[in-house]
């Protein structure tokens, strides 16, 4: 069902055991999410270009999407996440065929792409076959290039800009930096509700960060 994603994508290390797979009723609607993670729930493909969550790590990015992205009101649940840390999830708001399209989180850019595609083909025909347009492989080459002693990424970690992109952040891969996930969620997703609604060039003084 998904030997085209398993073909392009490479386990790194190839010795790292599965872990336990997240059953979450959103995500068990999708037609394949079950066979993939029964097999490679919690894996890293890639040295952490493209991951896959587990039950430990799934909830923790649900609380994540939840408090960064309120007006969702739980109609996604992510399933994966890329070497950014941008959550690709399941969204219950799309169904085509009986099945649920894909929404990807992305917290740098403070903003959700609906991605018109379910679960399967996403796997075996999007990133499979143009995993620089999704999940920026080329970018991830050139920065794992001036870091490979931090390959492969843990599953807490997340390459990031210093500065969010909805806030004049560069792409530069010399001005990313590795970032806990969870840290770097919860900043950003609290500076997003600071500048929502405001004019472009607004300038933010005294916003704080809660730890």
């Amino acid at each position: 069902m998904h030997k085209r994603f398993l073909a392009a994508f490479e386990l790194t290390p190839p010795d790292q055991p599965p872990g336990q797979v997240w059953r979450d009723a959103r995500l068990t609607k999708a037609a394949g999410y079950l066979e993939l993670a029964e097999g490679h729930a919690g894996r890293t493909f890639d040295n952490g270009l493209y991951r896959l969550h587990d039950a430990t790590t799934g909830p923790r990015a649900l609380a994540l999407i939840d408090a960064a992205f309120p007006e969702l009101g739980g109609r996604v649940c992510p399933f994966g996440y890329d070497w950014y840390g941008r959550q690709i999830a399941v969204d219950l708001r799309q169904v085509e065929d009986g099945q649920p399209l894909l929404a990807i989180l992305d917290v740098d850019e403070g903003e959700v792409v609906e991605v018109p595609y379910a679960f399967i083909p996403f796997h075996n025909e999007i990133i499979a076959e143009h995993p620089d347009e999704v999940l920026a492989k080329e970018q991830f080459l050139r920065w794992a290039a001036i870091h490979p002693e931090a390959l492969p990424l843990g599953p807490d970690q997340c390459v990031a800009p210093q500065v969010p992109y909805f806030l004049g952040g560069s792409d530069d891969p010399a001005d990313l930096t590795i970032e806990d996930i969870e840290v770097h969620w919860s900043v950003c997703g609290q500076l997003r509700h600071v500048v929502r609604g405001l004019p472009e060039g607004t300038p933010i003084r005294g916003a704080t960060i809660d730890d």
